[in-house]
């Protein structure tokens, strides 16, 4: 080609067929991917409505021990003082955003889900100590 089309080309932002029929599979190629990634998300919004008509739908457990009576109290044994402790830690728990730890006497929370967190995130999460168990 002459300089005087490398000129133009330059200012009109000539592309040659090949590269033009490139981007037009590239350009379907994402759509196609956008057009999967919608119905995921369409999907996964399904089951979260599912999930949360499930929950609204449980009935929740009777209250055990809110029917315990200053009486009752003198009978305190290291079971019931364990039923107490873990009727009472199930709702802060369930604020949690991690699920699935199951509480050890011997080791803290915290310190619990920092080597969760070190072994299979390979990261040390900032926790405060005063909101933890």
């Amino acid at each position: 080609m002459s300089k005087s089309v490398f000129g133009i080309t330059e200012v009109t932002g000539w592309v040659c067929p090949d590269c033009r029929s490139e981007t037009r599979l590239q350009i379907r190629q994402i759509k196609c991917g956008m057009a999967k990634l919608a119905e995921e998300v369409a999907s996964l919004r399904a089951d979260i409505q599912q999930l949360k008509s499930d929950t609204e739908q449980a009935v929740p457990p009777p209250p055990l021990l809110a029917s315990v009576t200053a009486s009752d109290r003198k009978f305190n044994t290291p079971a019931l003082a364990a039923i107490h402790r873990e009727l009472s830690d199930k709702p802060r728990r369930q604020k949690n955003v991690v699920h699935g730890l199951h509480p050890r006497e011997d080791v803290d929370d915290c310190d619990q889900f920092l080597q969760l967190c070190e072994d299979h995130l390979e990261c040390k999460p900032y926790i405060d100590r005063t909101k933890c168990r």
